[in-house]
């Protein structure tokens, strides 16, 4: 399968994707990052100005409980917007290749036959990206040892084995 058949094949497989949406999402979760930074550091800033507390144990304990509190949710926060990042820009730069046509549609999906079906299953890295169908079938027209020729929404490509 040359080049051009493939990046059609993979054209055909891409969902709707819009690049101004990804790069929407990566400014509103890098805002929602450098908020949550700065709201860490004036809740810290606060709890070491007033450190008292109503409670009967050590002001001393319970202020390190609360700043160890606040930066394990400060630090979940920020590997959550991290991983929302990088899938964004995975995302994006998959897009980018099936573009360009530098792609192999075995990059992106497990292959495997049933009869004279041809199951594509995205692989686990780009399952979330959202950019690539799922699960697709396509029809085996011809099968010879090292293609296969198969039919797909009424084109007909050919994939190495």
């Amino acid at each position: 399968m040359d080049r051009l058949e493939e990046k059609a094949l993979l054209e055909k497989l891409v969902l709707n994707y819009n690049e101004n949406i990804t790069w929407l999402l990566i400014g509103i979760v890098a805002c929602f990052a450098v908020i949550s930074l700065v709201a860490t550091v004036v809740s810290l800033v606060t709890l070491w100005k007033d450190r008292v507390t109503p409670f009967k144990c050590s002001k001393n304990l319970m202020l390190l409980f609360m700043i160890f509190e606040i930066l394990v949710l400060f630090i979940l926060i920020e590997i959550a917007c991290y991983l929302a990042i990088m899938g964004e820009i995975r995302g994006y730069n998959a897009h980018k290749d099936i573009q360009k046509g530098f792609s192999d549609i075995k990059e992106y999906y497990v292959l495997k036959q049933k009869g004279n079906q041809l199951d594509f299953r995205l692989k686990g890295k780009y399952r979330g990206v959202g950019i690539l169908e799922y699960h697709a079938t396509a029809e085996v027209v011809e099968e010879n040892p090292t293609v296969y020729k198969i039919e797909y929404e009424g084109d007909y490509f050919e994939i190495k084995k």
